[in-house]
């Protein structure tokens, strides 16, 4: 009798272990979502103007600081950052506030990219870019937030758009 006793309590033991590291181990992100940018300034660009005049292969987030989507991907990105700063991962990746230095209408930021027509075609003109490597913001196409734009030497290589398909990109990132 006392050893099913033992059992059950060792059971219970180990049941209640792999619940907490099932909780905590699913839900990485969980602690960067009390983190903000200012967290993380050195990853910061100054101005819109810095996109294409890094060094190598690094990427940009582009964000406004109360877009929604934006909200939700920030403990993806926030992570990413850390595991660079350990030196688990070697992309560099930056973010900028697109909401910063602009004008009352917002305007600023966004009147730096190229114009796209009423009924334009996100993928064809992402596709375009891809093609044409722009290297200014005057060929480069907004879409809205949160994007994240690869550079490589200087020149467009691709975007990745939508909070969902950026935070599985961070994943892919070496």
């Amino acid at each position: 009798m006392e050893v099913l006793i033992i059992k059950a309590k060792l059971l219970k033991i180990c049941s209640l272990f792999l619940c907490v590291f099932i909780t905590t181990s699913c839900n990485d992100t969980k602690k960067y979502e009390d983190l903000d940018y200012k967290d993380f300034e050195q990853f910061s660009l100054s101005t819109l103007d810095d996109l294409y005049s890094l060094k190598g292969t690094y990427c940009v987030e582009l964000y406004y600081p109360t877009c929604s989507h934006c909200v939700s991907l920030k403990p993806y990105l926030f992570k990413y950052l850390d595991e660079y700063e350990r030196g688990e991962k070697t992309t560099k990746v930056y973010f900028f506030d697109v909401e910063s230095s602009t004008t009352a209408n917002g305007k600023l930021n966004r009147a730096k990219f190229k114009s796209k027509s009423v009924n334009y075609n996100r993928e064809e003109l992402i596709l375009e870019m891809k093609e044409n490597k722009p290297s200014t913001l005057s060929e480069t196409y907004f879409f809205g937030t949160p994007s994240l734009y690869v550079i490589e030497n200087n020149s467009f290589k691709d975007l990745i758009v939508g909070d969902k398909t950026i935070a599985s990109y961070f994943n892919s990132l070496k």
